[in-house]
């Protein structure tokens, strides 16, 4: 709020006082109490509160008192002066009491549930919403109800009373139906959407938080949408439905895009990767790891790019594109070593070895297994040590080199059963008897 506004609001004052009309009045200095005090003049806010009262009070309006105290309640509810705020809303309670006007004694119990929610005293906000909720059935009142049912349900929620808030927020998603509210129904089936997903209960997950989703796309609500997908892919990989699972992560992957949230981008890009592989998806795999590729270039995220550059090799690799994959390994290691990943580099130097094997160069080959070797000594990582000394032990086979082929094999077992994987050193053993 600029300053200049600040002038409208006191010239509408100006207008009001000269007018005479003292309701208008008191509304001109709420709108500019509020104002102040979302600007951080407590204050000069308050004080201009404290004369919107006055002139109710004086003027003998005490409808007006009561909207005057409510208001300055809610400005400083959104300030986080909730102790201030609830006194405000408790005034407004004993005037509405006095004048016997029902809609504003259900609000102020409201009002003063929703303070107390926030503060943690759980106990006197349900009694207080409670109460607003049994005004608001006899007012026949389904509006009112919904609001204060969803708050019911945020209480026994923030409780961890499963079924205390379930009971609310499926009470305020009936009325929100019948008053064909949708953004009220998106909202309380995220919130129960939210409970199942507290206690792991994925089937249930799935019903309400399709349906919010469905909701929040067809009002336009991307942020609604984002928070309900983040539930649904988890939940349909739990329940192993891919299909939907790979349609969900897309869609969470457009919208973290769209949203400019890099970090959530990455994390969807390599969900989606890994599904892809999963379901051998190959090629379409490669697709979103070249679009995820050229964004961490224009980011500059050096160790993204070296993660799907590693995946990316792996990817081709598994196709046989070995020309392919021995390109994404070197410029992976190239990185790695920029980046002193020091672990990383070893386990690239290893796939380098192997692949240059597959491709036939042999010298390459021996020459990454042992440095993938020495990386893995500094690092004490005993099986790429293992690994690559079966590697080094292939090599001298394939050289006729029988004798060194032995001993390098021998060095094989001996890490392995230092690894104690029996697997490993059986195929280590097998390895040594073809040699020998």
């Amino acid at each position: 709020m600029s300053f200049d506004s600040i002038a409208t609001l006191e010239k509408q004052l100006e207008d009001a006082q000269t007018a005479g009309n003292y309701v208008a009045v008191s509304y001109s200095l709420v709108q500019l109490g509020t104002q102040l005090i979302a600007q951080q003049s407590y204050e000069s806010g308050v004080a201009t509160f404290e004369q919107a009262i006055e002139n109710a009070t004086v003027n003998q309006d005490r409808m007006l008192e009561a909207y005057t105290i409510g208001s300055q309640g809610w400005a400083l509810y959104d300030i986080q002066r909730r102790e201030d705020a609830y006194e405000c809303f408790q005034k407004v309670f004993e005037i509405a009491e006095e004048i016997d006007n029902q809609e504003m004694v259900c609000d102020a119990q409201g009002n003063m549930g929703l303070v107390l929610i926030e503060t943690g005293d759980l106990g006197p906000a349900i009694n207080n919403l409670v109460a607003a909720i049994g005004i608001a059935k006899t007012l026949n009142d389904p509006k009112r109800e919904m609001i204060h049912q969803g708050n019911l349900g945020r209480a026994y929620m923030q409780m961890a009373s499963a079924e205390g808030a379930l009971d609310g927020f499926k009470r305020a998603l009936e009325l929100a139906e019948q008053l064909e509210d949708a953004p009220a129904i998106a909202g309380y089936l995220n919130n129960i959407g939210l409970i199942h997903a507290r206690y792991d209960d994925y089937a249930s997950m799935i019903g309400v938080f399709e349906r919010a989703q469905d909701l929040y796309g067809e009002l336009g609500n991307l942020e609604g949408e984002r928070n309900v997908l983040r539930y649904l892919v988890r939940a349909y990989a739990e329940e192993g439905r891919t299909k939907k699972c790979l349609k969900a992560t897309r869609r969470a992957l457009a919208l973290a895009i769209e949203a400019g949230d890099y970090l959530t981008q990455k994390s969807y890009e390599e969900a989606l990767i890994m599904l892809l592989i999963s379901k051998n998806k190959l090629d379409e795999a490669l697709d979103v790891m070249d679009a995820a590729l050229r964004f961490a270039e224009q980011q500059q995220d050096k160790t993204a790019q070296l993660t799907i550059l590693t995946n990316r090799a792996n990817t081709y690799y598994d196709q046989e594109k070995l020309e392919a994959a021995l390109q994404d390994y070197e410029a992976a290691h190239e990185l790695s070593v920029r980046l002193q990943k020091r672990e990383v580099e070893a386990r690239l130097l290893g796939r380098l070895a192997a692949i240059n094997a597959d491709l036939g160069h042999l010298e390459q080959s021996m020459l990454y297994s042992h440095l993938a070797l020495e990386a893995a000594e500094k690092l004490g990582d005993i099986r790429i040590a293992g690994e690559q000394c079966c590697m080094l032990a292939m090599s001298y086979r394939d050289q006729g080199d029988l004798v060194l082929a032995a001993e390098w094999c021998r060095k094989a077992i001996g890490y392995f059963e230092d690894f104690d994987d029996p697997t490993l050193i059986g195929k280590a053993k097998e390895l040594l008897h073809e040699i020998e």
